[in-house]
């Protein structure tokens, strides 16, 4: 009756830890969305904008393209 009281829920038990887990889909692939990408700040005259490391990032990636083939 106490545990019900206090909400006592029960923990793993050996059952529940021999089960296999859901697997789920690798995102880090995805690890270039739009939400993970680094916090651009300009503080002065001549730092990267955001549009500058988006076509630096894009020439880069293009050039290591060219050279795996």
């Amino acid at each position: 009756k106490f545990k019900n009281d206090v909400g006592f829920k029960e923990g793993p038990t050996v059952e529940t830890k021999k089960q296999q887990m859901p697997q789920f889909d690798d995102d880090s692939a995805d690890s270039d969305r739009e939400d993970e990408m680094p916090q651009v700040v300009v503080l002065k005259k001549g730092d990267l904008s955001a549009e500058d490391v988006m076509k630096i990032k894009k020439d880069t990636e293009d050039s290591n393209k060219g050279n795996a083939q």
